[in-house]
């Protein structure tokens, strides 16, 4: 049975629903915050109800992996781990202990090593796991991340890529993710953009992910489980990746605004009208156009001009 819940971010129940059908194998009720303007999914989905609906759960959750071998898949992502480690290598210092949530079949992990870290996975796939550390000797959790038995306050650095938007607690998550960090630590995460999807507008929700976060809410749900944004970098189209220190609760910025939620509506409600326009639907099938195109930066932004940003 779907769970009704709150936004968790500010707390509130007052939402706007957005008007959708679209094609995921159960029916999907995305809303919009009206105090931050967050797009989430609500109700929400058990997982055992979303797997029902998936041939297995790796299908689910990696559709990459599916029916391809590990190595294939393994390499099929390693397109998206480099431009991963160009954004957070001048973060990383040789020798720092990185966790990679959700790592997957290997890709950033891999690069991590590669680059003088010393990085660790947590990871669903048994699989997955049994590839990583007899190709590259890296050590993988095999467990939720909720349940993973990790070191507290034993990393230098967390890395998620497109983990955070399937929690159903983000929040508590990101707390975990503190916890985990030395004092000071990196917190470095890509999801995708409500306001640049890759997708038309009726593939634009799906099963798998319970949150729709833009630059602006995600970097508020961070200021308010103790991390700073420190960087910032949108593409022009499909994800964005925030940068942040752990800096504890008391210390953490004043949060910012979020987004506006007409704003929000105007750009969810509007998005078909300008995936055809672009001619998007037919560029993004072209392999070299559509990483040329799609993974060109639209925005970097660190320092004041960042926080200037986040509180516009």
């Amino acid at each position: 049975m779907p769970i009704d819940c709150d936004c968790p971010i500010c707390g509130k129940y007052e939402r706007f629903v957005i008007p959708y059908r679209g094609r995921a194998k159960l029916p999907v009720q995305p809303v919009i915050c009206k105090q931050c303007g967050l797009v989430f999914i609500n109700p929400m989905y058990l997982d055992a109800e979303k797997e029902a609906a998936a041939p297995c759960p790796r299908a689910l959750h990696r559709p990459v992996r599916f029916g391809h071998t590990m190595q294939r898949a393994h390499d099929r992502q390693l397109r998206g781990a480099r431009r991963f480690m160009d954004f957070v290598r001048p973060h990383l210092k040789p020798g720092d202990r990185v966790l990679d949530i959700g790592c997957g079949d290997g890709a950033l992990v891999r690069l991590l090593q590669a680059a003088g870290a010393v990085p660790t996975g947590v990871d669903l796939d048994p699989e997955a796991a049994r590839f990583i550390q007899a190709a590259y000797g890296i050590p993988v959790v095999l467990a939720p991340f909720e349940q993973a038995e990790l070191p507290m306050g034993g990393f230098d650095a967390v890395v998620a890529t497109h983990v955070i938007e399937h929690f159903f607690a983000p929040l508590e998550a990101l707390t975990k993710m503190r916890r985990l960090l030395k004092p000071g630590g990196l917190l470095v995460l890509e999801t995708p953009n409500i306001f640049r999807p890759k997708v038309g507008f009726h593939r634009l929700f799906s099963v798998p992910h319970n949150f729709y976060f833009s630059p602006r809410t995600l970097c508020l749900a961070m200021q308010r489980t103790g991390f700073a944004p420190v960087a910032v970098r949108e593409f022009q189209r499909d994800s964005f990746l925030v940068a942040a220190r752990a800096v504890g609760p008391a210390a953490a910025p004043p949060a910012g605004r979020g987004d506006a939620w007409a704003t929000v509506a105007h750009r969810v409600l509007h998005h078909n009208l300008r995936y055809k326009l672009s001619l998007q639907f037919l560029w993004r099938k072209i392999p070299g156009l559509k990483f040329a195109v799609m993974y060109r930066v639209h925005r970097n932004l660190t320092g004041p001009a960042l926080a200037a940003w986040l509180n516009e």
